[in-house]
Parts: structure tokens; C-alpha cells; sequence
């Protein structure tokens, strides 16, 4: 039961943030680039959760997403990321015992939170690790 009331929590916090990161969808183009990397609050895993990947420009690409186990995301080549940058949304499912999040808000909107990624023409893949903080 817990673990249902977590899931529907997650997919709840997830279209929200889904929501702020609508870009164009397309389907054709460049080679896409793996990516994959840990997540961390205050130096523990972010054990389950969501991470989106917004490009800057809207038009140059799709809102990514991968799903977060135990501290650790991937993207392979079929769903990774176009060459650009971008703007990260991170979201994690389940509340504290104090009952806020588990990690801080500003983390679940890509104007506050503060995250970026470049990735370039000569990345065939990459690791992209982010340690949260309040």
C-alpha cells in the first residue's frame, strides 16, 4: 500500500513538472547522446525519482526523461540527449518524516533550479552526476 501511495505521489509530481517543460517533440535527426550519472541530497542517493532534461531552446528539441533507482539514472543512445543545453527538473517520490519533500521544491521547476547541462558535438556518451543541496 505504502508503495502504490509513493508511485501515484511520483507520477502526481511528475506531471507537474512534465507540465513547466513542454518542448517540440521530434523524432528524426542527429545521433542522440547516452547519459547517465547519480543523484544526491546532502551526499545520500536520491533513491527513487524522476530527472527531465529541458532543452534551453524549445525548438531545437523534446523534454528527456529517466527514471531514478537508487541514486543512479541512464539514458541510452535511442533516448538520450540531442547536442545543446539544458535545463534539469528533479523530482523524488514519497515525503520525509517531517513530512516535506525529500528533496527541496526548487528542485521540481527548471527556473529555480539551478541546473544545467552542455552536451557537445564529440560526446558519444556522458556522465552527468548532481549533488543536491538545500
Amino acid at each position: 500500500m505504502l508503495y502504490q501511495n509513493r508511485r501515484r505521489q511520483f507520477f502526481f509530481l511528475l506531471v507537474i513538472a512534465a507540465s513547466q517543460l513542454i518542448g517540440c517533440s521530434d523524432t528524426s535527426g542527429p545521433k542522440l547522446v547516452s547519459v547517465s550519472g547519480t543523484i544526491e541530497y546532502k551526499g545520500q542517493p536520491v533513491e527513487y525519482g524522476m530527472v527531465a532534461f529541458s532543452p534551453v531552446n524549445p525548438e531545437s528539441g523534446r523534454v528527456t526523461t529517466s527514471e531514478i533507482v537508487s541514486g543512479r539514472y541512464t539514458m541510452g543512445e535511442n533516448e538520450g540527449l540531442k547536442v545543446g543545453d539544458y535545463n534539469i527538473v528533479i523530482v523524488s517520490a514519497g515525503k520525509a518524516s517531517d513530512g516535506t519533500g525529500l528533496i527541496p521544491k526548487k528542485y521540481s521547476n527548471a527556473e529555480t533550479s539551478g541546473l544545467k547541462v552542455s552536451i557537445s558535438k564529440s560526446d558519444t556518451t556522458t556522465v552527468k552526476n548532481f549533488n543536491l543541496e538545500d
